[in-house]
């Protein structure tokens, strides 16, 4: 009877190499290249400046081993660097390598630097380090306040410095916006007003990319949204700061800046942020403006997208399907996100049909990860509405073997089984025999007994065999399996012998298997040895413990075996059991059993015959 389903070292040798280059015996250790002078000639004749990285190579060697007592000598010597030069990147990026890397020693790199930025308040590379590494999460909330509002006050002052440091703009940007968050927490008056004067004095938001504007605005939408924002000392000052990066935003949006955007960038969520700003009477307006600008140019890929979007958050998604549909069809780039962003609307609004033929054109556009992501997602909400049929045909365009196990069992439970068994046979067979497996177990294994069992329906046992024998030369002992295919020899009445020690090695592993000795019950059947088949099959039936519904298959083989022992009666018993459990099954659990309910009456009707002659 078959059962159905059963780093350390390695980053601070990266960070230091290159410092490690001044000093040729250093440099010795890790190439047989000859040394590159990294220095500057002004700084290469500055002695101090020299003796300075002769220390920081020191600290990076004591690193290189795993003693940790070095280790911790070797911060030691970082720090003192640190004091001396509180703008070293050398420095403060070696530091970061080590706090993201050494658990244990956190919270002594958040003492020591947090130290240090309060000493050295005007070192804007400190005060970097203090955002990137998030220092001010933890013990450093105490003096937090003071460290923004030194910050703010710095970069009102001196805002030439600011500009000539890379990524100066955005370190600002990220202030004011930790500056607006503490100001209504701690409702602070002080630091909102510091806010509002270094965002006004001076056109730092000019500076800013797209990304990180909408970074910023989300995040004042969220705090603006928060319950305690209505009583912040510094509500108007925030207010103020977001109207400002909400109409330099939408400035940059509407002079095309989404096609300056990278192309791998997902522009979905600008739009959408687009849509939220503009709202109401507004946003009619915005429609207006932007169909005239499209009139005029209408290869604006970004502002297409855009006009879309504020369609679909009108409720016009025709309009919105449309434009895109239109703007894909005469575009010789396919562009990611516009596929994405119509696939997604066509869905909004349960247009199935039309999505499977939209993805069936353009999802070989779509870079792998992003349409893998899409079709899972769409997958799922075809599973949850029940719709099997179009889950089997969105998972067609994933290449991964484990997407074409789950299309072919989704199949199955649809009850579209030819179509399951030409896939199984056409597609799935061939990849799994040369080696294509699911990445998850559970479902290789859900895999096989899908298969096997399209195997057993359409009377494939060539196919049922193969599946087999791949996975135990995989999975030698699985008992699960051995039962399988020892079964299917004994019901194909072929290799009886090999059917036996297969049968005998499940039992060995489950010895209070039922449906394992089911199985040697009917190889010893197999081989006419009917006296010890009638013997396990009476144990396979006790193993069951009087479940008839369970043990049915089991039933109808005792009748079977207790018939070519010439006891009818005890035939007619086992077959009379096994009809009335089947019969019970198609009423408690709606499963037709109409075959062999057929083939158990056929027995007993010529049982009768016989005895009646």
């Amino acid at each position: 009877m078959k059962f159905n389903f059963k780093i350390l070292i390695a980053q601070v040798c990266v960070a230091a190499a290159s410092f490690c280059a001044a000093e040729p015996h250093y440099y010795a250790d890790y190439t047989d290249e000859a040394p590159v002078e990294i220095l500057q000639p002004a700084a290469a004749d500055d002695p101090a400046y020299r003796q300075w990285q002769i220390r920081f190579a020191d600290a990076c060697a004591l690193l290189m081993g795993e003693d940790i007592a070095k280790h911790a000598e070797a911060r030691k010597i970082l720090y003192a660097l640190l004091d001396e030069r509180p703008d070293s990147g050398e420095v403060l990026n070696l530091l970061s390598v080590l706090f993201k890397a050494d658990p244990a020693a956190q919270k002594e790199i958040r003492e020591k630097v947090t130290f240090l930025v309060q000493k050295h308040t005007r070192s804007i590379p400190l005060n970097q380090f203090i955002l990137e590494q998030e220092l001010l999460t933890s013990d450093a909330l105490l003096w937090g306040a003071d460290f923004l509002k030194n910050a703010l006050k710095l970069y009102t002052e001196d805002p030439k410095t600011i500009a000539s440091e890379e990524m100066g703009a955005e370190h600002v940007l990220d202030i004011l916006l930790l500056s607006c968050v503490w100001s209504v927490e701690r409702q602070d008056p002080e630091l909102a007003a510091l806010m509002r004067r270094c965002s006004k004095e001076h056109n730092w938001i000019d500076d800013a990319g797209l990304e990180q504007l909408r970074f910023q605005i989300s995040l004042i939408r969220s705090l603006i949204a928060y319950p305690l924002f209505h009583v912040a000392q510094g509500k108007i000052e925030i207010l103020s700061y977001y109207k400002k990066l909400r109409s330099r935003y939408l400035e940059m949006i509407l002079k095309d800046g989404l096609d300056t955007l990278d192309p791998g960038n997902d522009r979905t969520p600008h739009l959408v942020l687009c849509a939220q700003l503009v709202s109401g009477e507004h946003r009619t307006d915005f429609i207006a403006d932007l169909e005239k600008s499209l009139k005029k140019q209408p290869r604006q890929t970004g502002k297409t997208e855009l006009l879309a979007i504020f369609y679909a958050f009108s409720n016009r998604y025709d309009d919105a399907i449309a434009l895109m549909q239109t703007y894909l069809k005469n575009s010789e780039q396919k562009d990611r996100s516009m596929i994405l962003l119509n696939a997604e609307i066509l869905d909004r609004v349960k247009r199935w049909d039309d999505l499977l033929v939209f993805m069936d054109e353009y999802f070989k556009y779509l870079p792998e990860k992003a349409g893998v992501e899409f079709c899972l997602q769409q997958v799922r909400i075809f599973l949850k509405n029940k719709d099997l049929i179009r889950a089997a045909a969105i998972l067609k365009h994933l290449k991964s073997f484990q997407a074409l196990s789950g299309r072919i069992q989704i199949l199955v439970q649809a009850q579209r089984f030819a179509e399951a068994y030409t896939l199984l046979k056409e597609q799935a067979l061939p990849r799994y025999a040369a080696g294509e497996r699911s990445a998850d177990p559970q479902q290789e294994q859900a895999f096989l007994m899908t298969a096997s069992a399209l195997g057993d329906m359409y009377k494939d046992f060539a196919l049922t065999e193969k599946l087999y024998l791949i996975w135990l030369k995989d999975h030698p002992e699985d008992p699960l399996i051995l039962n399988n295919l020892a079964y299917t020899y004994a019901i194909q009445n072929v290799k009886l012998d090999q059917a036996y020690r297969m049968s005998s090695a499940a039992l060995k592993a489950e010895p209070g298997n039922g449906a394992y000795m089911d199985t040697m019950a009917w190889i010893l059947y197999r081989q006419k040895k009917y006296k010890e088949a009638a013997a396990a099959i009476e144990k396979a039936i006790a193993m069951f413990d009087g479940n008839d519904t369970e043990s049915v298959e089991v039933l109808h083989h005792a009748g079977d075996i207790y018939l070519a022992l010439g006891d009818k009666l005890q035939a007619k018993l086992y077959w009379l059991r096994a009809l009335k459990a089947l019969k019970d099954m198609e009423v408690q659990m709606k499963i037709k059993n109409e075959s062999e309910i057929k083939q158990i009456q056929n027995k007993l009707n010529k049982l009768k015959e016989k005895s009646e002659k």
